[in-house]
């Protein structure tokens, strides 16, 4: 099956490239007779820098192939940190255009406007329209073109580095939050600081590894946490700002310590799961199957890998579910063998405020930093609820 997918996929890469080639072969020299040599190199230089702006100046590629080689050698570590580096790297590009932009406002407008100009009028008497009501309207639609590209250039650019909007689509965090509402995000405010207690955070959730979830940080690392009386306590103090029921792994009999950056992650397995759990007629186990599987039912990894227990500097603990996407990781639990890490990040208790009905760190464990993309901050729809969310 992943033969005929690579397969496929490589098929559809060299059809792409193949086709660029015979667009470019009869599309370039019908633009250098239309609008001539230098306007056409204008023209290449302007979408090759529109290119590399928008996308990640090339280095998605390199990205995308590094991440891919890491984490199929089951080293999420190094691909965590490589896309953790990239992330700031991007950030710190996008700031100094920025900054660009806004000092050299002017200058670079007229240049713009200039060069605009020039290609609307040869491009014009090229074809053979100056002075006719044809000319005319090219020119106002290319003027036009310039000016909605330039802010959709600059929207998509914010929207991507610095502010994000998310459509929530249950009712896990009412009556904060309601379903179909869509709010704004902070990109940018973790990367010079450590979540705090009660902000609305929104991160991928640790199973499916693409959900973005919608949830309320109620616990901090190092700290230690669990439920009594369908209230939160934090280090043995109760927390009166809502009432959290005793559902999924978190409840009154047990307390569970939030890993934190250094501690020694224990995941010991109840049995030796390959002997009876998926073992068909004595083939080896397949971990992919099994990662699959896990990652297919996210609430169903105590049915699937039972009694597996987790703990934090010798101490039974929430489960830390990011372990399961390493599949060497994976192969030592499905054969009985007790799998020990450590920490390399800061992991957090997320909960939604409809405790009866939010799927949150009760179910699934803890969420590590890097998986925080940012802080939900305000409600911009619907237009008669627009609200800072508290």
């Amino acid at each position: 099956m992943k033969n005929k997918q690579y397969l496929f996929g490589a098929f559809i890469s060299y059809f792409a490239i193949f086709f660029n080639i015979i667009a470019g072969l009869v599309y370039i020299p019908w633009m250098v007779g239309k609008i001539g040599q230098s306007n056409y190199a204008l023209y290449t230089l302007a979408t090759t820098f529109i290119s590399l702006f928008l996308v990640d100046f090339g280095l998605s590629s390199a990205v995308s192939r590094f991440v891919a080689k890491y984490r199929a050698e089951g080293q999420e570590e190094k691909a965590s940190d490589l896309l953790g580096i990239v992330t700031k790297l991007y950030l710190c590009i996008d700031t100094i255009i920025f900054i660009i932009l806004f000092v050299k406002e002017k200058q670079i407008g007229a240049f713009i406007k200039t060069n605009r100009d020039k290609f609307s009028d040869n491009l014009v008497l090229k074809l053979g329209w100056e002075g006719k009501s044809s000319g005319i309207f090219l020119k106002k639609a290319i003027a036009f073109i310039e000016s909605i590209g330039t802010a959709l250039i600059l929207v998509l650019i914010i929207q991507k580095i610095y502010l994000g909007n998310f459509l929530v689509p249950t009712g896990s965090m009412e009556p904060t939050i309601m379903p179909k509402d869509r709010l704004f995000g902070n990109m940018v405010v973790y990367k010079f600081r450590k979540p705090e207690r009660n902000e609305i955070i929104v991160f991928k959730e640790p199973i499916q590894n693409k959900v973005l979830y919608t949830k309320r940080v109620m616990g901090l690392p190092g700290e230690k946490v669990f439920l009594k009386d369908n209230h939160l306590y934090v280090n043995d103090e109760k927390i009166n700002i809502r009432e959290y029921s005793s559902l999924g792994q978190l409840g009154e009999a047990n307390y569970w310590i939030i890993p934190k950056k250094g501690d020694t992650i224990e995941v010991i397995p109840g049995a030796n799961y390959g002997e009876y759990t998926w073992s068909k007629g004595g083939k080896p186990v397949d971990v992919a199957e099994v990662q699959k599987q896990l990652v297919d039912n996210p609430g169903a990894v105590a049915q699937i890998l039972p009694d597996l227990e987790f703990r934090v500097n010798g101490e039974k603990t929430g489960m830390v579910l990011d372990i399961i996407h390493d599949s060497k990781a994976v192969e030592k639990i499905l054969s009985g063998e007790k799998v020990t890490v450590t920490a390399d990040e800061d992991y957090y208790l997320a909960l939604g405020d409809n405790t009866n009905g939010s799927y949150d760190s009760r179910m699934w464990g803890f969420v590590k930093e890097s998986r925080i993309k940012g802080k939900a901050f305000v409600r911009f729809w619907p237009l008669n609820r627009i609200s800072l969310l508290k």
